[in-house]
């Protein structure tokens, strides 16, 4: 007759053999890397290799864009991409051969390298440059986008605060009480260390940048025109005044070549940069059938919380907001706060989907959206800790030797990584349990 103790041993190997086992996840995969010491990259040869990349996918023979992405990441230079022969692209895209030929047919036209010399040389004479997918000045949101762009035509100085992004939208034709609503939103993001995204047009767009560039904050304009071609000669003085080459207090962006003149579709594209570039929208004013609407859909369908402003029941210029709170795609906005809180959803969600693709994509380097921590912003994590009540902004920064507009814009940064908490009625920050 077995022991008690062989007893207990026998039972437990029978458990352990009906146990389930675990699934292994597997390995990841060695990321494919662009070898730099045995190919010598040139910072205008690369500069000319993604404008003919960029100019071929725009004609009829583009290669997919997804796949194209992913390449690019993965080989980490358009001069590797460029350095691939018809049947490596086809196998690292996963394209037809035929499509990979016509490719090269296409960047090697006469025609497209003409346009590529003369693009190169209104860069080099101008204030405006290009920005590659690769880039480390590349916008860190955009990066998360289904099919980020592969260039971006930039005036300005791009900011890791610029991250933290908000989306003011509303009517070229601006009444004083849509005037009035946009500045109280765009001075509040502005106090709060906020970047305020626009369109670049009149109107709301040119209210909330003129408040806040006058109230310290920084602005984005996304234009869906070249740089050079926006034919807004009302606002040239204040896009000057917005990308000042000495102290630039915001910067201006583009999707398309510098002398691309205004289109319906360029206007999209401009709509679905500032989409994906904020953490939320909100509509300030909108007619029915105004073009905010178009943003605002496209900032539904990226994922964006939106959000409209209410107005007169009877003013024809808050039917659009009316309609976006009726159909359910906004949420309704009653001050500037509502718009931090949706964005804080944003940031968790983003961060979510990033650690999603650093496992089925390991080569996807883009940090965590809000930039690492740094050492001011655990010296106001610690002066939390270090009091019992919350504290109001003028005495934090007072306590971390901080000026206020950068204590309130690295509190709004801790705010919307989940770390602090902030109370609007008291308008006090204190730590999370």
């Amino acid at each position: 007759m077995p022991s008690s103790m062989a007893r207990r041993t026998a039972n437990t190997t029978n458990a352990t053999a009906k146990r389930p086992r675990q699934p292994s996840l597997p390995p990841l995969p060695e990321p494919v890397r662009f070898d730099p010491n045995r190919h010598t990259i040139d910072a205008h040869e690369e500069r000319e290799h993604l404008l003919s990349l960029v100019f071929a996918q725009q004609g009829a023979g583009k290669l997919p864009t997804a796949a194209l992405t992913h390449a690019l990441r993965s080989l980490g230079s358009v001069t590797a991409l460029r350095r691939l022969s018809p049947e490596e692209l086809s196998d690292l895209l996963g394209c037809p051969l035929d499509i990979a030929e016509g490719f090269e047919t296409a960047i090697n036209d006469p025609a497209l390298k003409q346009q590529v010399r003369e693009e190169c040389r209104r860069l080099d004479a101008g204030p405006d440059r290009v920005l590659s997918l690769l880039d480390g000045d590349y916008p860190p949101m955009l990066r998360f986008a289904p099919a980020p762009p592969l260039a971006l035509w930039v005036r300005g100085r791009p900011m890791p605060q610029d991250a933290a992004a908000i989306a003011l939208l509303g009517s070229s034709r601006c009444s004083p009480p849509a005037a009035a609503q946009a500045t109280r939103y765009a001075q509040h993001l502005a106090e709060q260390g906020v970047t305020v995204l626009s369109g670049g047009e009149v109107g709301i767009d040119a209210t909330v940048t003129e408040t806040a560039i006058h109230h310290g904050g920084r602005v984005i304009v996304a234009l869906g025109a070249g740089l050079q071609a926006h034919h807004r000669p009302k606002l040239q003085s204040l896009y000057d005044r917005l990308t000042q080459t000495r102290d630039p207090v915001g910067m201006m962006l583009s999707t398309v070549p510098l002398l691309t003149p205004p289109s319906v579709v360029n206007q999209v594209a401009g709509d679905n940069l500032v989409a994906h570039l904020a953490l939320a929208c909100v509509v300030i004013r909108s007619r029915r059938n105004g073009g905010a609407l178009i943003a605002a859909r496209l900032a539904h369908e990226a994922g964006r919380p939106l959000l409209a402003v209410p107005g007169e029941p009877d003013a024809e210029d808050v039917q659009g907001c009316h309609q976006l709170l009726a159909s359910g795609r906004a949420t309704l906005a009653l001050n500037p706060n509502d718009a931090l809180e949706a964005a804080i959803q944003t940031v968790a969600e983003v961060t979510q989907c990033h650690a999603q693709r650093r496992w089925l994509q390991p080569h996807f380097t883009a940090e965590h959206p809000m930039g690492p921590a740094e050492r001011q912003d655990r010296r106001l994590i610690s002066e939390l800790r270090r009091s019992d009540t919350p504290l109001d902004l003028d005495r934090l920064a007072s306590q971390a030797e901080l000026d206020r507009p950068e204590a309130a814009r690295r509190l709004t940064r801790l705010r919307l990584m989940g770390l602090i908490r902030y109370d609007a009625t008291t308008h006090q920050f204190s730590r999370l349990a």
